[in-house]
């Protein structure tokens, strides 16, 4: 069960710590100016949607969720974003499936251990 009470001391204790409730309130405005603005934020959380909803993998959407999260609002303005799920999405435009499906041999799935012979 939660302790609450134990809760609340350690924040206020992590709080103290930090400097004081003005501290960690600019500490939280310089993150949210080096974000882009709520704007900025907003743009990420739409980005981040569309990843999450689109097709590919989790590791592919885990990495273009990444290299969204990680991406400097300042710096990349001019830049276009990364694909929202990876190279599976190329892969389904074209009408191929992707490289490992592909290149297994034919009657036997990739990966099952099974030997043709």
């Amino acid at each position: 069960m939660v302790s609450f009470r134990q809760l609340s001391n350690s924040a206020k204790q992590a709080v103290e710590n930090a400097g004081g409730p003005d501290a960690v309130k600019q500490k939280a405005q310089k993150a949210l100016d080096a974000a882009g603005g709520t704007e900025g934020l907003k743009k990420k959380a739409v980005d981040l949607r569309d990843v999450a909803k689109g097709g590919g993998s989790l590791s592919e959407k885990a990495k273009a969720a990444g290299g969204i999260a990680g991406r400097d609002e300042d710096h990349q303005a001019g830049e276009e974003d990364p694909p929202p799920a990876g190279k599976a999405r190329k892969h389904r435009a074209q009408g191929k499936p992707p490289k490992k499906e592909r290149d297994a041999a034919p009657g036997r799935r990739q990966g099952d251990g099974s030997d043709p012979a």
